[in-house]
């Protein structure tokens, strides 16, 4: 119970907590409420943006990293490329990347791996686990049968050597930006969708109104940010490989 208490005291702080209220109700009435019930909680000193996000982000030099298991869920791979966080110009050209190449059964790595049967699953995530600080590109599967995790990591460079050689077609790159703006659409048919979204912009941009230029901002990205960011990113120096493989058979 200490401890618990020790964490909760040392990390829910009033200068960590975001409020978004969606719907019918008026602001003074919001606001009366809000200070009868958090006026009083007191913390330490807000942080400047400065301390929470650092200083600015440069990929390690490092890699490439590797880690193997011998486990009998396997075999699983995961392939980790460090990456600025989220509230840097090249993270909207990351997420752009990760629903080319994971989007959907007419994105890149379904038409790819999966129905060509070098794959029985393949994914991505352009933030893991997210992108408040600076986090991984993940990219994950499982090899088909009589094929191993290095075989998957191979078309997985090959997919990202791809995105850095030949330029995204107009059509897959609009396909991704509708995809997009009816997201955000969907999303703003919600009260609970859209205070989570607000929530979200305000605690890693500083302000919720960046919310509200996020799809021009998508509509922006060309071809070319899109070869500069990978060419960035997936460089083997900067890369963290996790190979789970089934136990050999004596």
């Amino acid at each position: 119970r200490r401890d618990v208490e020790a964490f909760f005291l040392r990390h829910y702080l009033p200068h960590r907590l975001t409020i978004a209220v969606v719907g019918d109700v008026k602001a003074p009435q919001v606001q009366q409420v809000a200070e009868k019930y958090f006026g009083p909680w007191e913390g330490a000193q807000v942080r400047t943006r400065e301390e929470v996000y650092g200083q600015e982000w440069s990929p390690p030099t490092t890699g490439p990293r590797e880690i193997r298991m011998e486990l009998p869920a396997g075999p699983y791979l995961m392939e980790g490329y460090y990456r600025p966080p989220g509230n840097t110009k090249d993270a909207l050209v990351l997420n752009v990347i990760a629903d080319i190449l994971s989007g959907g059964r007419s994105c890149r790595l379904y038409k790819n791996l999966v129905t060509k049967g070098t794959a029985l699953y393949s994914t991505c995530y352009d933030a893991y686990p997210q992108d408040k600080l600076s986090t991984l590109f993940v990219l994950a599967g499982v090899p088909a049968p009589g094929r191993s995790t290095d075989d998957l990591a191979s078309d997985f460079q090959a997919e990202l050597s791809s995105l850095v050689k030949t330029p995204v077609s107009k059509a897959e790159l609009q396909r991704v930006k509708k995809k997009t703006r009816a997201s955000l659409l969907e999303v703003q048919t919600s009260n609970s969708s859209m205070a989570s979204l607000l929530c979200d912009f305000q605690t890693k941009y500083g302000d919720y109104r960046t919310l509200f230029d996020y799809p021009s901002q998508v509509e922006a990205i060309t071809t070319k940010d899109i070869q500069r960011v990978a060419a960035k990113i997936f460089k083997p120096s900067n890369r963290f490989s996790g190979h789970v493989v089934p136990p050999y058979s004596v």
